[in-house]
């Protein structure tokens, strides 16, 4: 739970977050340190901040002061990074042959790096860690296949502290260079007028049309998830002001929220960002991060398709008008050179960037220098310069803390990355799922599917993917489907989590500001996103909805998947032209489904449903009528 901080804890936090995004943005640009190097520093960072403005428990006795234990733990997290900062040549030369005092100071940053994670995300993830960690000495004592000889724990300790892996890991230096990069950019584009800027252009694009509030949150969210990777964050920002808005013009508190979760959630498959997990997919399967991006966005158009069609039919099934014009803010308002300079240029820089073949952290280096240079540049005068530091000031904080947030987390998901495979648990996990293939394929990706969602329900969607490519990514492979498809594949159902009941962390914060029950929310946000769990598995099926076929291809996949989202959201929402009867219903969505398939005998199929939707109610009616005139005939008296 976050500490109520005051007086000169609060400032030093202030301060300690600007530091910690001056730091990433200063190597980003400037050079990275050797890994280890950068790494620890960033750790240092991470922890020491979190473990200032995170309580031990829940409810303590004076929230706002730092206990002598927090003192000793930021004392370790310093002794712990700033001895890997020193000898980090001797992990290189000499890796195994570590000191007593570098076992010591591995086990108490290991157990530091264990409570941080808990006061961040909960006891998920570092359960999972002390069970991998448990399982090691219970090894010899297993049955089957289960057993085998246990490591000692000298050895454990090197591989989490006095190596590459383990606490020093891929993970964490992904979150050291490319993350970090992205999350200030995210937040300096926020702090310097973006988050107007979209709900303003949101509300020009489509608040006067037909549902018009639903769609302004569905768009201001899209825009929003450009910038930014989490739901939570993306509902708390464009929610606040868009579930009001649509509350108080006709739409239920339940389907209000369940719109904003669902289209906050869409962020984090949305390029450019993506979310932190899309930047950790480009390192674990060396891919250039610009290819995931163009891979992503036939699924996100579909998914949005989706939420679009949904809202449109529901808008019109409920009889729900548009804004009224005086609130729909003036395109020459919209459309002013300054305002739209501030807010596309910089994604311009970072997608020409990363075109033109800069590394991430590069893009992203150079796309936050052109946000601070519009910032100033515009409006630029002496009497408003100390205000404009202070709201950069702000933005470098927000960056920060937003940092300081997921540093523990992941670090502690490369220990169990690192555990998991040293004991040999995700070569016995991966050998099931592919047993269960060699049963039906179909049945291996829905578990491969089942667990991210699963493990999403307690911690962030970035750490699911992590764990669940670690133990599902090779076994899938090894059934078809090729490296991106996989990785994408368990990408996308670790971002579906947040609107995932029963732990459904955007649903209970939408649900909160709607002033509605989370339940209603979490299961019509379900319905709204159902496309999103529909998508991964034709992607699978058919890499054309990846843009991975020729052009024909592809563009044939997005045409009958467009029909087919259209017709499942009427079938969903019990809406078209009219009001649809439950056999219409049903014929739309599986005819839907079938449209997803981009295979000639399934399109066949399922239009013939959708024709048999259009024309059943004719038909209904005829058998009606038929019936019904029998009826008469048989009740009328006998003529000789």
């Amino acid at each position: 739970m976050p500490r109520h901080l005051t007086g000169a804890w609060r400032e030093i936090f202030y301060w300690g977050t600007i530091a910690f995004s001056v730091f990433q943005l200063y190597t980003a640009g400037f050079g990275f340190l050797l890994d280890l190097k950068q790494r620890a520093v960033h750790i240092i960072f991470g922890l020491s901040l979190l473990l200032i403005s995170h309580n031990f428990k829940e409810k303590e006795e004076a929230p706002s002061k730092i206990p002598l234990w927090d003192l000793l733990f930021i004392g370790i997290v310093l002794a712990g990074n700033i001895n890997i900062f020193f000898i980090y040549d001797q992990i290189y030369l000499a890796p195994g042959f570590s000191a007593p005092i570098d076992l010591i100071l591995g086990a108490l940053l290991s157990m530091v790096v264990l409570e941080a994670t808990r006061r961040s995300t909960g006891w998920v993830i570092p359960a999972l860690t002390i069970l991998a960690f448990v399982y090691n000495f219970a090894g010899p004592f297993l049955p089957g296949s289960w057993k085998f000889a246990s490591f000692p724990v000298k050895h454990l300790l090197n591989t989490l502290y006095y190596s590459a892996n383990g606490i020093y890991g891929t993970i964490t230096g992904v979150s050291a260079t490319m993350v970090a990069v992205f999350i200030i950019f995210g937040s300096l584009l926020l702090f310097t007028g973006g988050g107007e800027t979209f709900i303003a252009l949101a509300m020009s694009l489509a608040g006067k049309y037909r549902g018009g509030p639903a769609k302004v949150a569905i768009i201001a969210s899209t825009l929003f998830g450009t910038i930014s990777g989490s739901a939570v964050a993306n509902v708390m920002v464009t929610g606040t002001y868009t579930i009001p808005l649509m509350k108080r013009l006709g739409y239920k508190p339940a389907f209000a929220g369940a719109v904003e979760a669902t289209a906050s959630t869409g962020g984090m498959i949305t390029p450019p960002i993506m979310g932190i997990g899309a930047f950790i997919m480009a390192e674990l399967i060396q891919v250039p991060y610009v290819k995931i991006i163009f891979y992503a966005l036939v699924p996100c158009l579909l998914f949005y398709g989706c939420l679009f069609a949904g809202v449109h039919f529901e808008a019109l099934r409920t009889g729900l008008s548009g804004m009224p014009e005086e609130e729909i803010p003036p395109w020459r308002e919209v459309l002013a050179w300054k305002k739209i300079i501030s807010f596309f240029l910089p994604i311009g820089v970072l997608i020409g960037l990363l075109y033109e073949g800069f590394d991430i952290t590069g893009a992203g280096f150079y796309s936050c220098l052109a946000i601070i240079v519009l910032f100033f540049a515009f409006d630029f005068s002496f009497s408003r310069i100390k205000s404009k530091f202070r709201i950069l000031g702000n933005a470098l904080s927000a960056g920060g803390k937003s940092l300081v947030e997921i540093v523990a987390t992941l670090v502690c998901v490369n220990m169990l990355v690192s555990l998991l495979s040293a004991t040999g648990v995700a070569l016995k996990l991966t050998g099931i799922i592919a047993n269960i293939g060699e049963i039906h394929i179909i049945l291996a990706f829905l578990m491969a599917a089942v667990i991210p969602i699963i493990l999403g329900m307690g911690i962030t969607p970035a750490a699911a993917y992590i764990i669940a490519a670690s133990i599902c990514a090779s076994a899938l492979i090894q059934l078809g489907p090729d490296m991106i498809q996989t990785h994408m594949f368990l990408f996308y159902f670790s971002s579906l989590a947040p609107i995932t009941p029963p732990v459904c962390l955007a649903c209970y914060v939408a649900a909160n500001l709607a002033g509605a029950p989370w339940v209603r929310v979490a299961f019509t946000a379900v319905r709204l996103g159902a496309v999103g769990f529909l998508v991964p598995f034709f992607f699978i099926a058919n890499p054309a909805l990846l843009l991975r076929a020729a052009p024909f291809d592809i563009l044939y996949a997005c045409i009958t998947a467009i029909i087919g989202i259209i017709f499942m959201s009427a079938g969903f929402f019990g809406y078209l032209n009219r009001h649809l009867n439950l056999f219409t219903r049903a014929m739309f969505v599986g005819g839907g489904v079938l449209l997803f398939h981009p295979v000639l005998k399934t399109d066949i199929f399922g239009l013939t449903l959708i024709g048999l939707g259009f024309v059943s109610p004719f038909i209904w009616s005829q058998v009606r009528d038929l019936v019904l005139n029998r009826r008469n005939s048989k009740k009328l008296p006998f003529r000789d």
